[in-house]
């Protein structure tokens, strides 16, 4: 007879294996099936659409006319193209027209949202990237007692990460040009971290007690699990290293949403979630005034959100509409939001925060290698997670274990709840396995308090 410890990791077993047996659906833009048509947008009302609002794989209802001179550009049934949104840009045409009768340009919006200036530049190698994950050999690998001694060292960096994320994020809101010199130090140590041992970097987030706007740290640690994700994938240093960058400043926008929407204790309101999604335009106006600032961190502020099965925001983009360093930093983003108490809901454990995502990446929003990596870099008991073995015992989740996502390295606790018995490594001790996750130490040795 199954526990219910043993239903849940049999569901999410079954979770983990959808994903990783049926990758999720990427749209092309010659997928005529797939293509979206242009109902519901702009496209659908008799006059005017703005040129900004269409997107390579529209399937026209109706057809395109130069607003101006009524002139056909597309006819009906037609499929955008990037060539045709280039011949729009070239000869600087900002509107267009179902009618073709000529109609003159509709006055100047009092829309503050910002446009979207990278366009359709998006190129092949932006979007699949060579990767080559580690394997557990491969992994950097310090000895236990090493890396908890510069776990502890590294929580004082994470706090002044925090502190050059808020004073950069603070300087830009008010046009004071900042240098982003802290920021260059945080990706360094972070990247000299990951090069040491993959679990240093999730081993600080799981000690993390401080109590610095929610913002600033989450921006941190967004990049922390995001160069984990890259490092894991195998990818070069430099691109690890951008990425990083990327993710300390993907949410900057959200400076300019209103606090009482940001801080609020309950449920957003519709209206208020609108807001809220249009903090990626905001995101992506600010990164345009840094000087010298790499066009794949511009395309993470503007489409982290984004999901491959177009569910995300602000722009619906879907599959090879996406950079792909905005798809890993969107998953490290989700990861990292819901491991983290906010004013209107309590933290997820990470357990359930990872579960959460691998059932979203087998409903077709997450790219499944990148999720796959998430997983060999935290395993399924992310470092931090109290559990349960199969002998009684309570644990508390050490290292992840690289192909063996259930069984991960545990130091058993003891008659307080402390971590100070024994280190079982359960890849090499078929014989203990985990049982349950257990989401309320305390009430576990302490019932009833």
């Amino acid at each position: 007879m199954k526990t219910g410890g043993d239903m849940e990791l049999t569901q999410r077993r079954k979770g983990e294996a959808s994903c990783m047996r049926n990758p999720p659906t990427i749209q092309t833009p010659d997928d005529a099936q797939q293509a979206p048509d242009a109902r519901g947008s702009d496209m659908t009302a008799p006059d005017i659409v703005k040129t900004a609002s269409l997107r390579v794989g529209m399937r026209l209802t109706k057809g395109l006319h130069d607003a101006g001179t009524g002139v056909l550009l597309l006819a009906a049934g037609m499929t955008i193209t990037p060539e045709f949104l280039a011949l729009l840009r070239e000869r600087q045409i900002r509107f267009l027209s179902t009618s073709s009768d000529p109609t003159p340009a509709p006055a100047a919006s009092t829309d503050t949202t910002p446009a979207d200036p990278l366009g359709e530049s998006l190129k092949r190698e932006d979007v699949q990237l060579p990767i080559r994950p580690l394997t557990a050999s491969q992994r950097p690998r310090v000895t236990l007692a090493i890396l908890e001694e510069r776990a502890s060292r590294g929580l004082k960096s994470h706090v002044q990460a925090s502190k050059s994320v808020e004073q950069f994020y603070k300087a830009l809101k008010l046009n004071d040009s900042p240098k982003n010199d802290g920021l260059h130090k945080v990706v360094n140590e972070f990247i000299d971290m990951v090069s040491l041992d993959l679990d240093l970097l999730p081993t600080i987030l799981s000690l993390q007690t401080s109590g610095d706007e929610y913002l600033f740290q989450h921006s941190v640690n967004v990049a922390a699990l995001s160069m984990n994700i890259a490092t894991q994938l195998g990818l070069r240093r430099e691109k690890i290293m951008e990425i990083g960058l990327a993710g300390l400043l993907a949410d900057v926008g959200m400076l300019r949403v209103p606090e009482m929407i940001r801080f609020a204790p309950r449920p957003l309101t519709a209206e208020e979630i609108q807001e809220v999604q249009r903090h990626p335009l905001y995101t992506l106006d600010y990164l345009e005034k840094i000087p010298g600032l790499p066009r794949e961190v511009k395309f993470v502020g503007l489409q982290s959100h984004e999901r491959l099965d177009k569910s995300g925001y602000p722009r619906n983009r879907g599959g090879m509409f996406i950079h792909a360093f905005a798809k890993i930093v969107g998953i490290a983003d989700t990861y990292a939001a819901m491991t983290r108490p906010r004013p209107h809901r309590p933290a997820l454990s990470p357990h359930d925060a990872m579960r959460h995502i691998l059932e979203e990446c087998s409903a077709g929003r997450y790219e499944t290698e990148y999720v796959r990596a998430l997983i060999d870099g935290l395993s399924v008991f992310p470092v931090g997670s109290h559990v349960e073995l199969d002998n009684g015992q309570f644990a508390v989740v050490v290292r992840a274990t690289t192909g063996r996502n259930t069984r991960p390295v545990v130091r058993a606790l003891d008659a307080r709840g402390r971590p100070r018995g024994e280190v079982i490594d359960l890849a090499a001790r078929e014989d203990v396995r985990v049982v349950r996750v257990v989401r309320d130490l305390a009430a576990e040795f302490h019932p009833g308090r």
